[in-house]
């Protein structure tokens, strides 16, 4: 009789075990460097790689469903699996799908539920080693699904974004820079644009997009998935549906599982 199965949910995994039980993001540098060096071996011998801490990374995979040769450069959606929780419990998942299946062995399921963080945390690092090539060939079963998953919320990050560009040029804001996908602003301080305004210099904006959102007396209530103090200015918030917000950063703002409450106080019209 074949074991059960252990399978995490929407990144779950990720987003709680780095902040709760770790108590801060030692395992989640590591963990990011890892998948990053993981990369380097596949994607050099192919000659996709390119080196550099900001806008190195894999280029040009050639998969359908990559940014391909016309977006960002060639530069791939896989440079964003170091951070993307949801794509990297998906991964997880097939790993303990291949492992019940008896196509990965040697290796007890990943179960961060009955065991420490560290030891499947490595057992996670020696199968990525072994099966890297499998995993990230084009051919794979897994790589499409990664890549989707990566690229349906870059898709709606990047409509958030355009959003509160135009926002700011209807106020006649011009001086705007966006950051470009892997550089030091995108990936190390989440800042999605700068802007200049009168005598506001060099003022940041992290963007999101939200699925669900309360008002109550005092608080907007953002429900977002791997939401996260960031040191920038302001924050924007978008949906289609149910339309767009600022504010500015503070202290007073509160952090919850996949919420962000803000005071009222904070909103602000560009």
């Amino acid at each position: 009789m074949k074991e059960n199965l252990v399978q995490y949910n929407n990144g779950n995994l990720f987003i709680k075990i780095y902040p709760i039980e770790v108590g801060n993001y030692k395992n989640k540098i590591n963990l990011d460097r890892y998948i990053r060096k993981i990369l380097e071996d596949v994607y050099t011998p192919k000659g996709k790689w390119v080196n550099g801490i900001q806008q190195g990374g894999v280029f040009n995979t050639e998969h359908k469903l990559d940014n391909g040769p016309n977006k960002d450069n060639g530069r791939s959606l896989l440079n964003k699996l170091n951070t993307h929780y949801t794509a990297q419990s998906l991964l997880v998942n097939w790993i303990n799908e291949e492992i019940i299946n008896g196509n990965i062995r040697g290796f007890t399921q990943i179960d961060f539920y009955l065991s420490s963080w560290n030891n499947e945390i490595q057992k996670l690092f020696k199968i990525l080693d072994i099966y890297k090539t499998v995993i990230f060939d084009n051919n794979s079963e897994i790589l499409p699904k990664l890549l989707k998953a990566i690229k349906s919320t870059s898709d709606i990050g990047d409509t958030a974004e355009k959003i509160t560009v135009k926002k700011l040029m209807d106020k006649g804001i011009t001086d705007i820079k966006q950051s470009k996908f892997g550089d030091k602003d995108d990936m190390l301080k989440g800042i999605d644009i700068r802007f200049s305004y009168k005598n506001h210099r060099n003022q940041t904006i992290q963007t999101k997009s939200y699925p669900k959102m309360e008002e109550t007396d005092d608080h907007y209530i953002f429900y977002i998935k791997n939401i996260k103090p960031y040191k920038v200015d302001y924050f924007t918030f978008y949906n289609k549906y149910k339309g767009f917000y600022m504010f500015s950063n503070s202290d007073t703002i509160e952090y919850g599982k996949g919420q962000i409450k803000i005071p009222k106080n904070l909103k602000r019209d560009i």
